[in-house]
């Protein structure tokens, strides 16, 4: 992590929900529904940040481009520069310059070509950047752990790119946990 900002749980409390196994904020406990106050141990998750930020990307054929680096499959890939301000993770693959998001693998009707525009070099691009926590408590041991998981997503030129960055598993005290989920 780049900063120590996330440390401590320095933030405004957000809805607190059961774990689910979807990944966008909206089904992380971002409805009405969703219980603010939970008296049992177990999985809880929320959002710390939530952000889309319009950023112009340069595609050029230097910037898009097809790699096996850090995935063990040859993906289509973007260089966004701008992902070093907009993060709290770095998201560069070992081995690449520039922190980048991901296409899918690189295949007919999901290569460079397919974004490249020889007469438009840039585009505005929406980047969704949401960072989650996860905190599993144990009653029986009062013991808690916590994790970090960002998330980048972005559509350009009709193509969908993702990007995720998991934190270390940390361990904190279980009263601070108990706590921040409301019991």
């Amino acid at each position: 992590m780049k900063t120590s900002l996330l440390a401590g749980f320095s933030f405004v409390a957000l809805s607190l929900t059961a774990c689910t196994a979807a990944t966008s904020p909206e089904a992380l406990g971002q409805s009405e529904a969703a219980a603010t106050t939970v008296s049992t141990p177990g999985t809880y998750t929320r959002v710390l940040r939530d952000a889309t930020t319009n950023v112009v990307i340069e595609l050029t054929d230097t910037s898009v481009f097809c790699t096996d680096l850090g995935y063990g499959n040859v993906q289509l890939k973007i260089n966004v520069p701008d992902l070093d301000s907009l993060t709290e993770y770095d998201h560069r693959v070992f081995g690449e310059g520039q922190p980048c998001i991901a296409g899918g693998a690189c295949e007919e009707g999901n290569k460079p070509s397919d974004v490249l525009d020889p007469t438009d070099a840039f585009a505005v691009v929406p980047i969704h950047v949401w960072l989650t926590e996860r905190l599993d408590l144990d009653g029986t041991a009062k013991t808690c752990s916590r994790t970090l998981t960002e998330n980048v997503e972005a559509v350009v030129r009709g193509h969908g790119f993702t990007h995720v960055r998991y934190g270390e598993v940390e361990t904190v005290a279980y009263e601070k946990c108990r706590r921040t989920v409301g019991f």
